[in-house]
């Protein structure tokens, strides 16, 4: 295991196996250090050198208990699937949010639809009441139209009655 951290850049994962490496005769053996010890498996040290990742030609002590390839296995399945998991969550919370915002903008159209639909009904009853005004006054018109007609009729009439009065 390394005893190096790298700040915000090291993570508990890189601690839990140590990179490939490789013996460097000028950097090798146990830690002359007693105290440096394995975190995980309290542990002497051994000095190693890194041939592979990120860490390449770099130094450090790793532990001396060999690590099995299946608990490494293991945990790189249970690290894959728990970063699934939180994707997949990550995923369903920006579904989420989008499915809300699009029900807030389908309440809002549904508001102004609900408005026209009352102004529409609003006028076409406007509408209609000054429709049946008018119908109403056009019956009014002809009954005097036709009282009209008659009054010229029965001026007709006595007219006539006053010409052959006037022609005897």
């Amino acid at each position: 295991m390394p005893s190096w951290k790298d700040g915000e850049e090291s993570s508990k994962e890189e601690e839990l196996a140590n990179p490939g490496t490789t013996i460097d005769a000028s950097f090798c053996g146990r830690a002359a250090d007693a105290s440096i010890k394995c975190t995980l498996h309290l542990a002497p040290c051994m000095k190693y050198v890194a041939f592979e990742g990120k860490d390449t030609v770099r130094r450090f002590y790793g532990c001396v208990v060999p690590q099995k390839q299946m608990d490494v296995d293991k945990d790189m399945e249970k690290l894959a699937i728990s970063k699934e998991k939180e994707s997949a969550t990550f995923g369903k919370m920006k579904e989420m949010e989008k499915l809300a915002e699009e029900h807030k903008e389908l309440k809002c159209i549904l508001r102004s639809q609900g408005e026209i639909i009352r102004n529409t009904r609003k006028e076409r009853d406007e509408m209609q009441k000054e429709r049946d005004w008018q119908i109403e006054e056009k019956k009014k018109l002809e009954f005097l139209v036709g009282d009209l007609m008659k009054a010229g009729h029965g001026n007709k009439d006595k007219l006539a009655k006053i010409k052959s009065i006037l022609d005897e």
